[in-house]
This record gives C-alpha cells, structure tokens and sequence, in this order.
C-alpha cells in the first residue's frame, strides 16, 4: 500500500497547497474566522492564486521531466502567467519573464539582476516548492532541486534557503507519514535550524523551535518572526503553523492566516505541508470538493508519486 499512500499524500500536498491559498485569499478580506468560514462554506469554488498556480507547474515539470530543468522549468512559468496573468503574480516573476523574452535569456539569468544583482528574498519560491519536498523527501538532491526551482525568480540566499527549508518541512511531512509516526514539530523545528544556510532563517527557526518547546501563543509568535512577503518571516511562521498542529488541517490554516501579514501565500505553504502529512482522503472533505482544478490536482499529485516512487 505504500504506493497508494504516497499518490494519497502527493495529492493531499497539492490540494491542501490550493486549499489554503484560496482562503487565505479569502481571509484579507473576512479576517474574522466565523465570517471566513461562512464564505467558505457558501463559495461553490475556492478559486487559488499565483502561489498554486507555480507549484502546479512545478509538480507537472517534476512528473514529466524528472527533474528541475531551470531553463524549461522557466519556460513553463513564463507560459503559466501569459495564460492566467489574473492569478495575483507580483510584480518579480512577470517582469523576469517578459525579461527573458524579450532578450532571449532564460529567466534565471534575469533574476540575478534584480535588486541590484542580490535578487529577490521574497517568499515565492517557498510558496510554490511542495512538490519538490513530494518527490525527493529527503537528502542532498531536495536540497539542490528547492534550490534551482528557486533560482528561476529568486536569486538571494535568503530567498533560496527558505524554498530548501519548506522544501524539506514537506519532505519530512511526507517521510513520517509513509513510516507511520508521529511528526515531533520541536524536533523537526531544530533539524530546520540546523539546516539552515543564512543567519535570517536560522535565527527566525530558533524562534520557531523555542516557541515549539514553551507553548508560546500564535500571536506572540507571529509578532516574534513576522509574517511579511520576506521569506525569512512568512516561512518560519508557515512552518510553525504546520508543526504546532501537524495532523489538524483546519488549525493549521487558522494560524497560518488569521494572524495578518501574507495570508494566502501563509496558508499555501503550511496547507501543502499539512496535506502531504495527512493526505488528500483526510482533508476536509466539503473544503477538498470545491478546490478549484481539483481533479488535475489530483491526477499531478499522482503522477508525481508515480515519478518519485516510495
């Protein structure tokens, strides 16, 4: 059964990312949960964002291809956004790509310009790295495949480190589910730590790893790291949503987007790492029914379990 438990959490990883960049969306306009949740309740489809939008790309490139190929890769973004510039794109990634068309670049050339040539430490390339962490869960291969699908608009270290570190959330997230055990968030927390390649991350991951180990309260620890676009405060605070909670979706997204700052793009992230933990069949079942695009989720989820067996 360890193939169908894999395609069940690669699928959950996908649908959970989409469930909760849809209403995280939501939530900057109904911040308060029980209106939040009416509207949910009401809306015949959660429609996602950019951040779904990317990751969906990047799981079909991993199916497909076997792999990060920056150059394709990309392409596929670039196509991704002329095809849907509606999604919510910030105004980084549309710019690279037009970019790179128009002086015949590939967009990660493009991307070590910006900011003057530090590149951006923006949390989109965490926001859209799931399936990364789905198909080579652990090791230095994750590491280097987060990275290079990071490259591709964000050229900073802190930018990169924080795609590695959810890269590797999801990774364990997916680990600890396939060898039946419980996902210790502390523990899990000071790996990342350790992990970590820049002091911004590594300092904001021992906040997240103390608050772990005090039960300190959400909003104290939002307050603490921050929840910005920087990648060095929406990641650890998406992150740390995900490990206070790991099996309860519904908490996960509550504290990923009811404490302010970047919220569907908070709630993607934690909500992907929260899918491919418990899997798509333990999601909320009337939330998973109105994903938008939920059957070709489903179907990359699967054919990235395929691509990257147990």
């Amino acid at each position: 059964m360890t193939g169908e438990t894999l395609r069940d959490l690669a699928a959950g990883a996908l649908v959970g990312c989409a469930l909760g960049d849809a209403i995280g969306e939501l939530a900057f306009v109904h911040p308060e949960r029980e209106a939040l949740l009416r509207v949910v309740a009401g809306s015949h489809e959660l429609v996602y964002t950019d951040d779904t939008a990317m990751a969906v790309e990047l799981a079909r490139a991993l199916a497909e291809d076997g792999g990060v190929d920056r150059e394709r890769l990309g392409e596929r973004f670039a196509a991704a956004f002329e095809a849907e510039p509606w999604r919510g794109y910030g105004p980084g990634p549309p710019k690279i790509f037009r970019t790179a068309q128009h002086r015949g670049k590939p967009c990660h050339e493009i991307a070590a310009l910006l900011h003057g040539g530090q590149g951006s430490l923006g949390n989109g390339a965490a926001m859209r790295v799931a399936p990364v962490g789905v198909a080579y869960r652990t090791g230095a291969a994750l590491d280097h495949a987060a990275r290079a699908s990071a490259s591709i608009t964000h050229a900073h270290d802190i930018g990169q480190d924080a795609a590695v570190l959810q890269a590797r959330t999801v990774g364990l997230a997916v680990t600890h589910a396939l060898a039946g055990n419980t996902l210790d968030g502390e523990r899990v927390s000071r790996d990342l730590v350790r992990a970590a390649q820049t002091g911004e991350m590594q300092k904001k991951m021992g906040i997240v790893a103390a608050a772990l180990s005090d039960g300190t309260p959400p909003e104290r620890v939002a307050h603490a790291i921050g929840r910005s676009v920087a990648a060095h405060e929406s990641v650890p605070f998406a992150i740390y949503a995900f490990l206070r909670a790991p099996a309860d979706f519904e908490a996960v997204l509550d504290c990923a987007m009811l404490n302010g700052g970047d919220r569907d793009t908070l709630a993607a992230m934690a909500g992907a790492a929260c899918g491919a933990h418990i899997g798509l069949s333990a999601l909320p079942a009337a939330w998973a029914a109105h994903a938008e695009n939920r059957e070709t989720l489903i179907g990359l989820g699967h054919a990235l379990a395929d691509a990257f067996p147990a």
